[in-house]
């Protein structure tokens, strides 16, 4: 896979794109919008508002003010209804307070969510957006950043030059494989690779061909 790709005025050439991390980022997204739907559920028991990007970066972000909105909002309530038993006045706290650590649980959820384990990459939050109906989705710059997270590119002058010479040799590594195999070469096993082994290198890794591994694999082969 080739693609020169011009990016902030940077050529990046496309070595490779992993459909099915692709793939598996999309699933986890899903998974991930699932457990912003808890959130969402819990956003409305607090009472504090309509739940939309904004309420999701809060939630993420801002803790000790989510915290805040809720007890201002019970204290705002008890004031409004002029509530004088401080029985009801413990309920609606209480009520207020369970609330938050349901709320505050889902958030950690996600948290893990969007990075579940060391060695997965982290799942980009920005990814997601909340529509109107107050329901998550991934957007369509989302799906690009997922296509993005899967792709592996050479970005600069020395990488797109490996790249290139890298490719010819992988090519011509192949081309000797293929005529090997097609002659039923007899010294092909799992273990050995006689392409590789029909070159020295000098002290400097730069590799010289061997004339008499020329003769040795000829020598092996068995034309039909």
């Amino acid at each position: 896979m080739e693609k020169t790709i011009e990016n902030q005025n940077e050529h990046r050439l496309l070595m490779d794109e992993n459909e099915a991390g692709f793939n598996s980022l999309r699933q986890r997204g899903k998974e991930v919008c699932a457990v912003v739907e808890k959130i969402a559920e819990a956003w409305a028991a607090l009472e504090i508002g309509a739940f939309d990007n904004e309420a999701l970066a809060q939630a993420m972000a801002n803790r000790n003010a989510v915290q805040s909105k809720v007890m201002d909002q019970v204290e705002s309530k008890i004031a409004e209804l002029s509530i004088p038993s401080k029985i009801l006045q413990q309920d609606l706290q209480e009520t207020a307070a369970y609330n938050l650590r349901v709320f505050y649980g889902t958030v950690e959820r996600l948290r893990r969510e969007l990075h579940p384990l060391p060695f997965e990459g982290k799942f980009p939050l920005e990814a997601i957006t909340v529509n109107e109906q107050g329901l998550p989705e991934i957007n369509a710059q989302g799906q690009e950043l997922l296509r993005e997270t899967s792709r592996v590119y050479a970005e600069t002058p020395l990488e797109r030059n490996l790249y290139h010479k890298l490719k010819a040799l992988e090519q011509a590594f192949n081309g000797v494989q293929e005529a090997l195999q097609s002659s039923s070469y007899a010294g092909i096993r799992a273990s050995f690779n006689p392409v590789s082994q029909a070159f020295s290198y000098s002290d400097n890794n730069m590799a010289t061909l061997k004339p008499e591994a020329v003769k040795s694999l000829a020598r092996n082969c068995r034309f039909n």
